[in-house]
């Protein structure tokens, strides 16, 4: 009843859900509840249902099954950690702050940052024409791949071939200086303000 699956793909990945039609003897294992979804004409999320809650499915799922893998004991198969090399660690900062603040994986940053989830920080990071961070994202944060191997989450200054600031010119109050800012809706105001 409970035959090894068979993988519905030459990939080498691991099997982490497999599925089947009740009254089917073969599960078929998947190495993603997406690919699991489509083979069986459902989405992600009914996949997790059925393997998480199956009996709080809906009547439309009642004919399907889906589980974690086990082995031939019966027992369910611990997946394998992810390895390092697919985390993607990454440091963002707020437009203007100095410091980098790093987190271990982009996953890790969604949502520290109001607004900027891991979609947003990929696509800031990449800087692809075609698939930009929306404007708002844009001008309130930068995102960077982290330049070395810390998985700390502490604050960085980074930027080491970056040349040293000068120092602010010193002003009085009323002088007229010539300012350059960016408004709220990402517009770019030059002029002299008093």
């Amino acid at each position: 009843d409970d035959e090894a699956p068979e993988s519905d793909s030459d990939d080498e990945r691991p099997v982490i859900v497999e599925m089947r039609r009740v009254g089917d003897t073969a599960w078929r294992g998947f190495v993603s509840q997406k690919d699991a979804a489509k083979a069986f004409g459902v989405k992600q999320p009914d996949v997790s249902l059925l393997v998480n809650h199956p009996t709080k499915c809906p009547a439309r799922l009642r004919h399907l099954e889906a589980r974690k893998p086990v082995d031939s004991d019966g027992e369910e198969v611990v997946a394998p950690a992810r390895s390092p090399t697919n985390k993607s660690a990454c440091e963002i900062r707020r437009v203007g702050d100095k410091k980098w603040r790093r987190f271990a994986s982009r996953a890790d940053a969604e949502g520290v940052f109001p607004g900027l989830s891991s979609s947003y920080i990929s696509r800031l990071i990449a800087k692809k024409p075609s698939n930009l961070a929306p404007p708002h994202i844009r001008d309130k944060y930068e995102a960077r791949n982290a330049v070395d191997e810390s998985d700390s989450d502490s604050e960085s200054e980074s930027e080491p071939d970056a040349a040293p600031e000068a120092p602010a010119p010193a002003y009085k109050v009323g002088d007229r200086v010539k300012a350059r800012f960016r408004g709220a809706w990402g517009a770019m105001y030059e002029g002299t303000i008093k």
